[in-house]
C-alpha cells in the first residue's frame, strides 16, 4: 500500500495529476486494502475443530484449516462418487451444505451431539 501511496505522491509532484485527483486515488487505494483484509482469504485462514469427548476418555481433537477442507470437500466429492464402495457411507453426508457453508462464512458450532457415552462438537473458529 504505501508503494501505491508513494506513486501517486510522485506523480502530484510530476504534475501528471493535481492533488485533487491524488486524494482519490488515495482514498481508494485505502479503500482496496479494507477489503482485501477482510475478503474470503482470512476466512478461509479459520480452522474446522472437531471435539469428541467420551466418557471412556477416549477423546478426539482435531483442527483442520478451512482452505484445505473446502479443497478436500471438493475433490473428494467427485472421487466418492466413483468408487462403488464409498456410495454407501456418502449418502449421508451432505457434501454441497458443508462446501455452501464454508463459502457462506459459516463460523460457529455446526454440529453437537450428545449421547450417554460421548459428546460431539464441530464448529468453524
Amino acid at each position: 500500500m504505501r508503494e501505491d501511496i508513494s506513486k501517486v505522491l510522485q506523480m502530484m509532484e510530476r504534475g501528471t495529476i493535481d492533488s485533487e485527483r491524488a486524494a482519490e486515488l488515495i482514498e481508494l487505494i485505502k479503500e482496496n486494502e479494507t477489503i482485501e483484509n477482510n475478503s474470503p482469504k482470512d476466512y478461509l485462514n479459520r480452522s474446522l475443530k472437531i471435539r469428541v469427548s467420551s466418557e471412556d476418555h477416549d477423546n478426539v481433537n482435531v483442527n483442520l484449516p478451512l482452505g484445505i477442507v473446502r479443497t478436500f470437500l471438493k475433490a473428494g466429492r467427485g472421487i466418492a462418487m466413483n468408487v462403488p464402495q464409498a456410495e454407501e457411507y456418502m449418502q449421508d453426508i451432505d457434501v454441497e451444505m458443508l462446501i455452501d457453508a464454508i463459502d457462506n462464512e459459516l463460523v460457529g458450532e455446526i454440529i453437537n451431539v450428545e449421547t450417554e457415552d460421548a459428546t460431539v462438537h464441530i464448529y468453524i473458529e
